[in-house]
């Protein structure tokens, strides 16, 4: 976090609390705490913007992996039809339910490790 151009994560707790004009044992005044809070405005987090699961289910299909899936899931379904192979059309579903596998527990991981 930096305040005023300083960076106090790497600061001692004594250094940021003269910094920022507070005492460890009493907190802020009343009056202190709401001068801070017409300044600042409240202590929250704005809420991130949610996508609608619209955008969320389209995005999916913009992935280079999904999009050849795609490709080959069409022909094969096309070839399994035309040669009268419904077996090709299991198989197709198999391995793609193991893709899907793989690349849900891939984005797990990477938003496990923040990524």
């Amino acid at each position: 976090m930096i305040i005023g151009g300083n960076i106090i994560s790497k600061k001692h707790f004594n250094e940021v609390c003269e910094e920022l004009s507070t005492n460890l044992n009493e907190g802020l005044s009343t009056e202190e705490a709401k001068t801070r809070f017409e300044k600042h405005g409240p202590n929250a987090l704005k809420e991130a913007k949610k996508q609608p699961i619209i955008v969320k289910f389209l995005k999916q299909f913009l992935d280079f992996m999904v999009i050849i899936l795609m490709i080959a899931a069409i022909v094969t379904i096309v070839l399994a039809i035309h040669e009268n192979k419904p077996e090709d059309i299991i198989r197709l579903r198999k391995d793609t339910n193991i893709y899907q596998y793989i690349q849900k527990t891939h984005q797990f991981i990477n938003e496990i490790n923040g990524y």
